[in-house]
Formats: structure tokens, sequence, C-alpha cells
């Protein structure tokens, strides 16, 4: 029952989410910023995973465990029944999971991004842009925190050095999430080679990429290919480039941080309404779906757009840091302890 944990317990978190080839890295790397943020605030950390074990190299410094908890008939281990905070940040967790975990934990944070299921009595988190316009209802015992104001970014990218100014547009890069399920980034490398030589590309693919092998024989003196870039590396990446063509996930939000002008292509149902709301803003285009016969036009078209447009790209710059400042993380650890719901008031 909430209420019943142990002193000791009472300052550690249980987090479920899923991260590889299936489902992605997004879900794991946000968790593993809420886990970087509450280890500020004195916490502990075990993330429970379904997925690749590959996996494992992103939570690195939290401890973590595989476990099937997807599965109808899962049940925790002994020594996970007293949760006291828990966080469950996933596409598959069932109604009734959720309430299980509700239910034996002191208090849950629901990572959500488009209203999945009716959660129970908790704090909801909605990072997305349209987030408080998706009408969550009023609930007795649930809090919301809505928008990008509560993005949780990697940690290597809360705070960044000042982006060096570029007088032309010189760097893209091209980003199709963790996994690249639709096998999109062949085809992209390629019409960026043939419609704008004079670009240099890089590449980041990660070791999830069930296509590598067609990926790594592009490579060339515009075009370099990086694989499973650190977070450090990855943020010196970003620091240096101009455009991006990206999946839209999570990504987006690190690009706005960076302030990268992105086309973004739609992979997956669930992101229809954040990438109408990036585009929306200003910030991206939305270049259409993965299976669009006229998608690898309309990016060219976009591109060839803020490449000759220098007023657009400098416009759309100045706006990324301003939607996604990087301190979302922190800002929903300090809310948390707000309203009174972390171990001090337990």
């Amino acid at each position: 029952m909430p209420g019943s944990a142990s002193v000791e317990n009472m300052k550690k978190l249980t987090i479920f989410t899923e991260a590889g080839s299936a489902y992605g890295f997004g879900h794991l790397t946000r968790c593993v910023a809420l886990a970087d943020a509450f280890a500020e605030a004195g916490y502990t950390s075990l993330i429970i995973l379904k997925g690749d074990r590959e996996v494992s190299a992103l939570c690195k410094k939290h401890p973590f465990r595989f476990l099937d908890w997807h599965a109808q008939d899962f049940d925790l281990p002994e020594d996970m029944q007293d949760l006291s905070f828990s966080v469950i940040d996933s596409y598959y967790a069932s109604l009734r999971f959720c309430i299980k975990i509700r239910q034996l934990s002191d208090q849950t944070i629901f990572l959500d991004d488009y209203m999945r299921i009716d959660y129970p009595p908790g704090i909801i988190v909605n990072s997305a842009l349209n987030a408080s316009e998706l009408g969550y209802p009023e609930k007795r015992g649930t809090r919301y925190l809505l928008g990008p104001r509560y993005q949780p970014l990697r940690k290597t990218f809360w705070s960044r050095p000042v982006k060096p100014e570029q007088k032309t547009i010189r760097q893209l890069l091209v980003l199709m999430g963790g996994t690249d399920p639709k096998n999109l980034t062949p085809r992209l490398v390629i019409q960026i080679q043939n419609n704008f030589p004079g670009l240099d590309q890089i590449i980041i693919i990660s070791s999830a990429f069930q296509n590598q092998d067609k990926i790594l024989c592009l490579a060339n003196g515009k075009t370099r290919i990086i694989k499973d870039p650190s977070e450090e590396k990855l943020a010196d990446i970003y620091l240096q480039a101009d455009l991006a063509v990206a999946a839209g996930g999570q990504v987006l939000a690190e690009l706005a941080r960076f302030d990268i002008p992105s086309v973004a292509i739609g992979v997956a149902e669930n992101q229809r309404s954040n990438l109408i709301s990036w585009q929306k803003y200003g910030f991206t285009d939305f270049a259409g779906w993965w299976d669009d016969p006229a998608l690898l036009d309309h990016i060219s078209i976009f591109l060839k757009r803020m490449i000759e447009d220098e007023g657009l790209f400098k416009k759309r710059q100045a706006l990324g840091s301003k939607i996604v400042d990087g301190g979302g993380a922190r800002r929903i650890v300090k809310e948390v302890i707000k309203i009174g719901q972390t171990a001090s008031a337990f």
C-alpha cells in the first residue's frame, strides 16, 4: 500500500521503460536524464529495461536490470515489492500495470506523449510542444507538468558552450534515431550527396541499425559516418552542425537545444501531433511520412529554401534553445519536490 516504504527506500526511484531495435532509444535516454537529475537531489535509481542488451551502455551510470515487464503475467521480484517512488515511460505499459505499480508506490511519475491511456493518479509529464492543448482532465491526486519546459535531455546537454556563428551553412546532420527501423538513412545520404554536393554530411548511426553495411559504403570526403557517439562526442557534433534531417522523435528536442533547424520525417503514428507542433512553432519543416513517394523531393525543397534564405535560417536558429533550454529534467525534480510528493512527504 502507498505510504509503506521503508526509510532505506525513501530516496530510491524504480524506473520502468523499454529500449532497443523494436522500441528506439528515446524513452531510455530521457529516463536516464531523470535519474541523473534525481541523483542531484540525493536519489538512487534502478532502471528496469525491456529490450535489447546492447542498450545497456546508455544507462551505465545507474544500476539496471533486464526484465520482461511487458508480459501479462509479470510479477515484481521479491526485492522490488517496496517501490517507494516509481517512474513509467512506455508506449506499451498497460493500464493494469500502471495501476499495479501506482498501488505499490508512494508516488509515480508517468511520462506521456499523447494521452496514451487514462493514467491512475500521479504526476504526468508530457514535454511535447502541444501538451497543454491535449485536454488532460482534472483528476483528484493528479498533477500535470506540461510543455517543453519539462523536456528531460541527457545530462551533457543541460548546459552548452556558446555555439560558434557560421556565415554559411556548411554541415548537415542525418539522424534517424537509435535504430532507423524504416531503413531511410541510405536513401537520404544519396539524395543529399546528389542534390547538395557542397555540404558536409555527418551521419549518426548506432549498433542497433540493421542497415549498417549499406550506410558505411557511402562514406567519402564529404560524408562521415559516426557510430555510437558518446554524449560528449554528440554534443561536439551538435555544436558544429548547421542543419539536420531527423526522425520525428526525442532527437528533435536535442536539435532545438543546440539551435539546429531541421527537416523532420514521421516514422511512427504517435509522432504526428508533435511533428505538426514543431512545424507550427516555425523551427522544423515536416517533410512527410517515411513511406511518402515524394518524401525525398520534399526534403530537398526544404533544405534548399533554408540554405538560400539566410533570414529564414537565422530566424529558426534563434528559436531552438528558447523552446528547449536544457533545464527540463532538473525542473521536473524541482516541481516534484515543491508539491511535496518526494521522500520528504512519504
